[in-house]
């Protein structure tokens, strides 16, 4: 199981979406999630409007840079605006970071992305069945907002599809995360990516 601390390692709810966050989820081996905006020309973390005190998404990739995490654990950027297609291109082609993915961004800036050769993933929840651009997406972001509601058998069908799938953790929408987390340590799985804000139980649990 691959592990991706949802706004990264973090105490305290006003750590989340720091460049602090982020590193210590790196240092703890784990890959992150975060969510980027843009703030007049820069492009920020924030997972609400930013303000000044959002920090900058070039200063997070120069510690990458600096710490040589780049490659070693996975980015999910979780796309919070419109317009952002060629300046996200830019940052990532130019510390040339490879192992990420975007999501969750609308449908226009979806097709958007995936003309520029922008690694993405579809979404798929119980609102979302039928996901767009499911055929040329990297992967597939499965989300569960009232309950598990797939089985094992869907999740062997986007397996047996060759796309790679990040779940969703339970905790995030307020629900007890034991019963998915079960059934995905027994799929033995290793490629899967894991969602969370409990990274640090969850590295105990599977590993």
């Amino acid at each position: 199981m691959n592990i991706l601390c949802h706004r990264g390692l973090w105490k305290s709810k006003d750590e989340r979406n720091t460049i602090n966050s982020l590193v210590n989820a790196h240092n703890e081996g784990f890959g992150v999630e975060l969510d980027l905006r843009d703030r007049g020309s820069q492009i920020v973390i924030s997972h609400d409007f930013p303000n000044d005190k959002s920090e900058l998404f070039d200063s997070y990739l120069n510690e990458l840079k600096a710490n040589n995490y780049k490659n070693n654990t996975t980015l999910a950027i979780n796309i919070k605006a419109d317009g952002l297609t060629s300046k996200i291109q830019k940052i990532i082609n130019e510390y040339n970071i490879s192992n990420y993915f975007v999501f969750d961004m609308s449908n226009p800036e979806m097709l958007r992305y995936n003309n520029a050769g922008v690694n993405f993933f579809t979404r798929i929840s119980e609102y979302e069945k039928s996901p767009i651009l499911e055929r040329e997406a990297m992967g597939v972001w499965l989300d569960a907002f009232n309950k598990e509601w797939y089985s094992i058998e869907d999740i062997n069908l986007i397996v047996a599809s060759g796309k790679s799938i990040c779940f969703v953790s339970p905790e995030l929408h307020g629900r007890a995360f034991n019963k998915q987390w079960a059934m995905l340590k027994d799929m033995r799985h290793d490629d899967f990516l894991l969602c969370t804000d409990q990274a640090i139980k969850a590295k105990g649990f599977f590993r």
